[in-house]
């Protein structure tokens, strides 16, 4: 009989493991209303909502803090809310329902597409009258949004309802001209899901405004516009991509477009005339138009195949793994949103029925299925739907410690600032089958230990807690004995040095 001791301490720093296999990791299956800090697993403290559950229908509502209001984007209406008063503004509720909501904020303007409808308010139509009133169109069909650096950025357009037999005729009139870039010239002259567009700086000309209003590019055969093309104030490009464009996110270098099958850098070059070149950085695209949050330096993606994905400022991509979770997932609606905050920032990868934060440590689980994210000169607030499960539980990845042979643990100490109510115990597998038999959990005593017994071939050791709060895991130790004769190597039976 051989005695071994075990310790899962990197798995309370890391949290859940990035992939299933190999057996014997120092990391965790399971980490439920846990999330990993460089303290431990700390339980989930749950973030203030704005809006009690009835009023939540996962992926809506989501809120954006902008630098003059709180905007609350919901399935078919958009609405401003005062987080002293807690009064909500309905600014219009005819909106037809989409998807995920990107929005471009300008202050007291701001524009905003939910793939379906566009809705917006910009110094063009203000009605200082009436500051509430907004713009709700149809057509054009603008798929994504953002800004970097003064210019709006476009992209996924639905043909039929954007590019005109006019369009058309103007950019085949600019054939051959020299004062033209040649990807202009080149082009199909067909505006489609396949393209990304970016303004001029400090207007949203070709890529929005005069997309909804061509009136003002077709003046005088469409003078402003080639004159505007000819400086290369704005540009356009075509992606090569099977579906179309999905999401456009500004990035440090530039911005980032998110396709179906590809995803691709364009990176800002200042040099005169300005313009944007495109590196494609990965060849596997993401999961939804709601899969990706970040800021200029950092963007989080869940990607086509179910891997969570990092965009670094240099604009490198990492797949961080996570398949075993997220793979099950890329059917339902994905929304991934950012927390920025100085010392843990987290990222929330969410849906209906799934809630994960991703911490600078590692990745955890909680029973709020985040929509959306945000501050207004204090503490954090949300909208989330909220699971009904709402105690803590972590299982350690498979243990075997190398061998098919029997085993018994003997003991488990937990290593925690809170003992009581907390049980421990494993789930027991058999040969090279894994552990699927779960044995009663025992409370641990005052000291943090409690005794197992428990034989098996292969394990995963579990720990349950039905109060979270103020919890800190810091580590398990567990002394297991080896007892089939595959350890005796010598001809008189002793036992071989381990």
């Amino acid at each position: 009989m051989v005695k071994r001791p075990l310790q899962f301490k990197d798995a309370m720093l890391k949290g859940l493991r990035s992939v299933p296999k190999p057996r014997n990791q120092n990391r965790l299956a399971r980490a439920y209303n846990l999330k990993p800090t460089r303290e431990g697993l700390k339980g989930w403290a749950e973030i203030p909502q704005l809006f009690e559950q009835a009023r939540v229908s996962f992926p809506f509502p989501q809120l954006y803090v902008g630098r003059e209001y709180i905007y609350i984007l919901d399935a078919t209406q958009i609405s401003t809310y005062d987080p002293a008063t807690g009064i909500e503004t309905v600014l219009d509720n005819t909106i037809t329902e989409g998807g995920s909501w990107h929005f471009v904020d300008h202050g007291v303007f701001f524009k905003a597409t939910n793939g379906v409808n566009v809705v917006y308010r910009e110094n063009s139509n203000f009605d200082y009258s009436n500051p509430g009133a907004v713009i709700v169109v149809d057509k054009p069909v603008i798929g994504t949004i953002c800004e970097h650096r003064g210019r709006i950025i476009s992209g996924g357009f639905v043909s039929n309802s954007v590019w005109s037999n006019t369009w058309a005729a103007l950019f085949r009139s600019y054939r051959g001209r020299d004062e033209v870039p040649a990807i202009i010239q080149n082009m199909s002259y067909t505006l489609n899901k396949k393209f990304a567009l970016w303004s001029n700086i400090g207007v949203s000309d070709m890529s929005f405004r005069w997309l909804i209003d061509p009136s003002d590019a077709f003046a005088n055969g469409g003078l402003k516009l080639f004159h505007a093309l000819s400086r290369n104030e704005w540009g356009m490009m075509e992606m090569p991509v099977s579906q179309g464009v999905l999401v456009v996110k500004e990035h440090e270098l530039g911005f980032i477009v998110y396709g179906d099958d590809g995803v691709f850098l364009m990176k800002h070059h200042s040099i005169t005339p300005s313009t944007y070149g495109r590196t494609k950085i990965s060849s596997t695209g993401i999961a939804g138009r709601g899969a990706v949050a970040g800021d200029v330096n950092t963007h989080v993606y869940v990607n086509a195949r179910g891997a969570l994905c990092i965009i670094d400022k240099t604009g490198n991509v990492s797949s961080l793994g996570f398949e075993e979770f997220f793979k099950p997932l890329l059917t339902e609606d994905i929304e991934v949103t950012f927390y920025d905050d100085p010392d843990e920032p987290e990222f929330y990868i969410s849906t209906r029925a799934h809630g994960y934060c991703l911490t600078t440590q590692g990745l955890g689980e909680q029973f709020q299925a985040i929509t959306s994210v945000g501050s207004y000169g204090g503490p954090r607030f949300c909208i989330s739907r909220n699971l009904s499960n709402k105690g803590a539980v972590l299982e350690t990845s498979e243990y075997d410690g190398g061998v098919q042979a029997n085993k018994t643990v003997r003991t488990m100490r937990v290593s925690t600032n809170q003992r009581d109510l907390v049980t421990g115990g494993s789930i027991l597998g058999y040969d090279s089958g894994d552990p699927s038999i779960y044995t009663p959990l025992r409370l641990l005593n005052p000291q943090g230990n409690v005794m197992l017994g428990d034989t098996g071939t292969n394990f995963r050791f579990v720990v349950r807690t039905p109060t979270r709060d103020g919890l800190v895991i810091e580590q398990i130790d567990l002394e297991i004995e080896f007892l089939q004769k595959t350890f005796v190597r010598s001809a008189y039976g002793q036992e071989a040095q381990q």
